[in-house]
């Protein structure tokens, strides 16, 4: 395992396959399997891992997006399944929608409702019904904000929308090609935070990462970084990020099967991961979450399963600018 540190620390009919349903099963006992970090800045790997040994079964297949649901449930979207799980892995749910297979990223709205993305041209819910469709789109990411405001990355049209949840007409465009800063070329994942900030990700353009903020005159760019390849602070197809309450961002680095965490500002905190099915180790994670704990859920898509790692403490290191 490569571990650095930085300067700064979904009308179609559903198909519901109940699982746990019957004889409950007991929490199995979960322990820190290993740590990676240095002095102070510690991070645990949670174990067991939620894969197919574990004692609830996770059969996932290439799950390619988890999110922390607003109703505090964990929410894995693999090639064939939506899946439901409390906090503990147990799971509640697994939705089969006929048609909706393959999806890349999944969100839950505060009203409950779960938007899936599939890289095609139309939204999904969860209850079978499109959301919205747009024949020139392909839907890569998407996300829903405290206010029940959808935002989507579109690699079709290359840009970044948002709409209305209770009425789609009302819509803005945040984001259109380009290469610079507060532009968009291949964007994939997209996630916002409390003070109604745009994080996205995406394959191409001189910046991987991004963060936007809003104005009067509209979102603005805020935080723009790394290019493309294996160094720090680089990426190769990256397909997810995540911020925590604080504004740390975390981007799920798939072609380097890595994740690298970083400051408000940009600045490399510690990055780790590489090739393989061991500990520590992932094949092109392509999701990524973190909860109010500061846990880590990282879909790690080639080895079908969902890592977790606990955050022990974290020392405080003067930020990279």
């Amino acid at each position: 395992m490569k571990i650095t540190l930085g300067l700064s620390s979904l009308g179609l009919a559903i198909l519901l396959a109940m699982a746990g349903c019957g004889k409950k099963m007991g929490l199995p006992s979960e322990s820190p399997l290993s740590k990676w970090g240095a002095g102070d800045t510690t991070y645990v790997r949670i174990n067991p891992p939620w894969d197919r040994n574990h004692p609830y079964r996770h059969n996932f297949q290439d799950p390619r997006d988890v999110i922390v649901g607003r109703d505090g449930h964990i929410w894995v979207a693999d090639s064939l399944f939506i899946w439901k799980l409390d906090r503990a892995g147990q799971i509640l749910n697994r939705y089969l929608v006929p048609g909706l297979q393959d999806i890349k990223a999944i969100a839950q709205s505060p009203t409950g409702q779960i938007y899936a993305v599939r890289g095609d041209s139309i939204v999904y819910l969860l209850d079978g019904t499109f959301f919205l469709t747009h024949r020139k789109a392909r839907y890569t990411g998407v996300a829903v904000d405290d206010e029940n405001w959808i935002y989507l990355a579109d690699s079709g049209r290359q840009m970044l929308l948002k709409f209305s949840a209770d009425d789609p007409s009302q819509s803005d465009t945040l984001a259109t090609y380009g290469t610079g800063g507060g532009t968009v070329d291949l964007p994939r994942g997209i996630t916002t935070d409390i003070s109604l900030n745009v994080y996205f990700v995406q394959e191409g353009g001189s910046f991987h990462v991004q963060k936007m903020r809003p104005s009067a005159t509209g979102y603005l760019p805020d935080v723009y970084f790394g290019l493309q390849g294996d160094s720090l602070k680089q990426f190769m197809a990256p397909q997810d990020v995540a911020v925590d309450a604080d504004g740390y961002i975390y981007v799920a680095d798939t072609g380097n099967h890595r994740i690298q965490k970083f400051s408000p500002y940009g600045g490399l905190k510690i990055a780790f991961g590489d090739s393989g099915s061991a500990g520590e180790q992932f094949i092109f994670p392509e999701g990524i979450a973190v909860d109010e704990n500061l846990i880590l859920y990282i879909a790690d898509t080639g080895n079908d399963r969902v890592e977790r790692y606990q955050l022990s403490t974290e020392i405080d290191i003067p930020e990279e600018p």
